[in-house]
């Protein structure tokens, strides 16, 4: 049974080879010229493999001559032994084109120019500045150490000031507590006196000679006393000074007042507490007091008076 499958097997292939051999001449030459083409084709590709193997080993080549050409180097752990130092190849960096100058137009050119010369401009005025700001800083230095002098010498003369002050009212505490026993009598008829000048006391307020005249002042004050405001014991009276205030003006109007100086308070107050006495006559009474005291009062007088006015 094998023997006539395997006959029947090769009668079948020689017909089929005999079939196709004489079926189509014109489809075997098509496939003749198919297989030229396809061997053409790969004996171009085998060139281009061929080329880009015979590249890859041109470098291989070099990477391989420059690995052989570095250094061993023996460890000092191992005598004896080499070791080749393993560096990663370096290539060559890639070719840059040279910069290239283009020509510039001659109006960039001129905003160019205008740009330098501001910035110079503005340089010298920076430095201007400078200089200012350094002479600005000196100023103020001088002006603070001008200005602390300044508070230190306000300070000194607030403190003077305030002394001054408590020095005047002290003295005018003292001034008041001397004339404190003085009464001034007002509307006397001067009389004319001669004045005695090898004399030459005369008060503490400077109110003018005190020599021929302290007596007749003396004796008038006393006969007042006695006569117009009729007080009891108006002769044991002791009167210390009596003098006209102020100097002699031939052309007054009014008489000089009198001060009367009392040797005892008791005395000034029985004749100050009887000046009510007084009310319908031209003559007047009132206490001495300082020169401050009675401009204040003249200022405060005013005051009222147009105050009284204004309303």
């Amino acid at each position: 049974m094998t023997r006539r499958r395997r006959k029947n097997n090769q009668n079948q292939n020689k017909q089929y080879t005999f079939d196709s051999s004489s079926s189509d001449q014109n489809s075997f030459a098509d496939k003749r010229q198919c297989i030229k083409q396809s061997t053409e084709k790969k004996q171009k590709d085998k060139v281009h493999v061929n080329t880009s193997e015979q590249k890859s080993n041109d470098t291989y080549n070099v990477v391989k001559d420059m690995n052989n050409s570095f250094q061993y180097t023996p460890l000092t752990s191992t005598p004896g032994m080499t070791y080749q130092q393993n560096y990663s190849p370096v290539y060559p960096p890639p070719s840059v084109p040279p910069f290239m100058t283009y020509p510039m137009s001659p109006g960039i050119e001129n905003t160019l120019r205008e740009l330098c010369q501001k910035v110079t401009n503005i340089d010298l005025k920076m430095t201007k500045l400078d200089k200012i700001e350094e002479r600005l800083e000196l100023i103020d230095n001088r002006c603070t150490r001008r200005a602390s002098c300044a508070e230190e010498k306000l300070d000194t003369m607030t403190s003077t000031i305030e002394k001054t002050k408590n020095f005047s009212s002290k003295l005018l505490d003292i001034e008041t507590q001397n004339l404190e026993k003085n009464l001034l009598f007002f509307s006397f008829d001067e009389e004319p006196v001669k004045i005695n000048t090898n004399d030459n006391n005369t008060d503490k307020q400077g109110e003018g000679d005190q020599s021929g005249e302290n007596e007749r002042c003396k004796e008038q004050i006393l006969e007042f006393l006695e006569n117009t405001m009729k007080l009891e014991g108006a002769t044991n009276i002791h009167l210390e000074k009596v003098f006209r205030l102020g100097k002699r003006k031939p052309d007054a109007i009014r008489p000089r007042p009198i001060v009367v100086k009392f040797s005892q308070l008791s005395d000034r107050a029985k004749v100050k507490n009887s000046s009510g006495r007084l009310k319908d006559t031209k003559f007047g009474i009132s206490p001495q007091y300082p020169r401050e005291i009675v401009e204040r009062r003249k200022k405060f007088g005013s005051d009222n008076a147009e105050r009284k006015k204004t309303e």
